[in-house]
């Protein structure tokens, strides 16, 4: 199930690599921000749309880390 899981998002966002980790039994996720390890496919969805909405934020506006 996972595995389709992590196919499907794929699919969906062409510009990432998804994956179900066989050893870590986490969800991966690499894109041109870095790589993100996700729990559960929960964590995972939340993390990118996370992403999404601030890459729609303007510059100026975005939080400092």
């Amino acid at each position: 199930m996972e595995h389709q899981q992590a196919v499907t998002l794929q699919a969906r966002h062409r510009g990432l690599l998804v994956w179900w980790g066989e050893a870590t039994q986490s969800f991966w996720v690499a894109s041109a921000t870095g790589m993100y390890e996700a729990k559960t496919y929960d964590d995972l969805l939340a993390h990118l749309w996370a992403q999404s909405q601030s890459r729609l934020l303007p510059r100026n506006l975005q939080f400092q880390h």
